[in-house]
């Protein structure tokens, strides 16, 4: 056997697992599971590309329905904190993705967009989630 593949590691990245297992006629298999990005690596490359992607998009429901977006979302609640600093940064368009991963609105009904950007900020300091500075 000693003709093992090498998989070069590419820099942002980390090999998650190695497997390896017996299989009939004595054959042995190894195998490397695909690379991860760090979840900060990854939350960087979607939010960037949803702001490049959605920049000239003035429906609020178009930018949250876009894929980077969604795939935000989907990381959930380990999420949070790197949207709440997005938030403290940017002031941007991320109290869907919040309602979306909590299921909570801390902001006041009929309170104004800048409102609601600093009760989610006060509720992602509550929870542990923003820094008070």
């Amino acid at each position: 056997m000693g003709d093992e593949e090498h998989i070069p590691r590419q820099e942002g990245y980390h090999a998650a697992s190695t497997v390896e297992a017996d299989i009939p006629n004595g054959i042995r298999i190894s195998h490397v599971s695909t690379e991860q990005q760090t979840v900060e690596q990854k939350f960087r490359r979607l939010a960037d590309q949803w702001r490049k992607e959605t920049r000239l998009q003035s429906s609020i429901n178009k930018r949250a329905m876009h894929s980077a977006y969604q795939q935000i979302i989907g990381m959930g609640q380990d999420a949070l904190p790197l949207i709440m600093e997005e938030l403290k940064r940017t002031r941007g368009h991320w109290l869907w993705a919040l309602f979306a991963i909590t299921g909570e609105d801390p902001a006041p009904e009929g309170c104004t967009f800048s409102e609601a950007v600093d009760a989610w900020l006060r509720w992602g300091i509550q929870h542990g989630y923003a820094s008070p500075d």
